[in-house]
């Protein structure tokens, strides 16, 4: 299937900081270069705000930066703006603030509008007062886009469960990595010293929702022999050391910061955990299939258990381990201290391993182009 010819789309995300989002979109547009260049379609990249950046748009792109400043009001004003002045024929977006802007200012300005749901919308809000207003938001804005795009199956269900979205509005599409690249990157040598005897890896901004002090009470009550190594930036780095500090773990667990390469940590580690209170579609843990490393991960809404137990329904009260690693139930110590037991029990072997990494395989980006170029061609017939 080719794309449409001669079509402008416009891609809208907050920033390019360092996160599975904006990796994600610069991974797609890396991968539909060949599509876009051969359908003459110009591309441009809209970000809202302007941030440091840690992923690399592709040169063909024309990037422009809003500078919003974060600010809900400041990013339709800008955005709408700059939409009027483009004229595309396809705005796609990322991202909560930009998709609830993007349904709006679509619908306003009769163009076309793609959203990507990359998380959970239910379980990212919460039930906090402010969590309420902003699903209610939700609740009437999405409904306003042309097409869902939803991260994972999961996503897809809480969409037409809990927000109004009509099923054959919105559709599932997983995340797609390059085990070749994410294996020649975890052969690359870098600066800092990787422990030698074994150690245990978790990766992802320090923020409430990864739950990182649930992971760190769990490792240090479960008497582990080899360190903990936590990748990642975020506004919780001083409480977590306050934290490792107080369990006298310091010689054991270490903030190691936000790595660009994190994939020789992943290779090399005994295993991954993850404790999230809630996912979309966690790269770091298709990342860690990709390299063969073995995964224990809470159970939460919604990837780890498509992902790993190849089942959008699967639930535990404890922790189990399920076909490509230990599943636990999510904001429980005493389940993650399940599941580290747990993974010292599987055995290991190169042959595990590869089972990991055949179940990567599924992850491919021939489904990112397909589902894509359906989409955009879907709208664009449709106007």
């Amino acid at each position: 299937m080719e794309l449409i010819k001669n079509q402008h789309i416009v891609f809208v995300i907050n920033s390019l900081e360092g996160g599975g989002a904006e990796k994600v979109i610069c991974d797609w547009l890396t991968e539909m270069e060949p599509v876009f260049t051969q359908s003459r379609s110009k591309v441009t990249l809209l970000l809202l705000d302007d941030l440091p950046e840690a992923n690399v748009v592709p040169n063909y792109v024309n990037k422009q930066t809003l500078d919003s400043k974060g600010k809900l009001f400041s990013s339709y004003t800008c955005l709408k703006k700059t939409l009027m002045t483009n004229k595309p024929d396809i705005i796609f977006s990322f991202l909560n603030r930009s998709n609830v802007l993007c349904s709006l200012i679509g619908r306003q300005l009769d163009i076309p509008a793609i959203i990507s749901e990359r998380s959970n919308t239910s379980q990212h809000f919460g039930n906090s007062l402010k969590g309420k207003f902003s699903k209610l938001i939700v609740r009437i804005v999405y409904s306003r886009a042309s097409r869902i795009i939803a991260v994972s199956e999961g996503v897809r269900l809480d969409l037409i469960a809990n927000f109004c979205i009509q099923s054959d509005r919105c559709t599932t599409l997983q995340n797609a990595y390059n085990k070749d690249k994410l294996i020649e990157k975890s052969n690359l040598e870098i600066e800092a010293e990787i422990p030698e005897n074994g150690f245990i890896i978790a990766i992802g901004r320090l923020h409430l929702v990864k739950n990182f002090e649930l992971l760190i009470n769990a490792y240090a009550q479960s008497n582990i022999n080899i360190p903990l190594l936590i990748l990642g930036e975020g506004p919780l780095r001083k409480k977590l050391q306050k934290q490792i500090d107080s369990l006298n773990c310091t010689n054991k667990i270490f903030l190691k910061g936000y790595q660009v390469n994190p994939y020789p940590y992943i290779k090399n580690a005994a295993y991954m955990v993850s404790t999230s209170n809630a996912e979309g579609f966690p790269n770091a843990i298709a990342e860690a299939l990709c390299l063969g490393t073995p995964i224990v991960a809470t159970n939460c809404e919604s990837g780890p258990a498509e992902i790993l137990a190849d089942d959008v329904y699967f639930t535990t009260m404890d922790a189990e381990i399920v076909k490509y690693g230990v599943l636990c139930k999510p904001k429980s110590i005493n389940a993650v201290k399940s599941g580290l037991r747990l993974m010292t029990k599987i055995d290991k072997t190169a042959a595990y391993r590869q089972t990991l990494q055949t179940r990567a395989q599924q992850y491919s980006f021939d489904n990112v182009r397909a589902t894509l170029i359906a989409e955009i061609n879907r709208l664009v017939k449709s106007k």
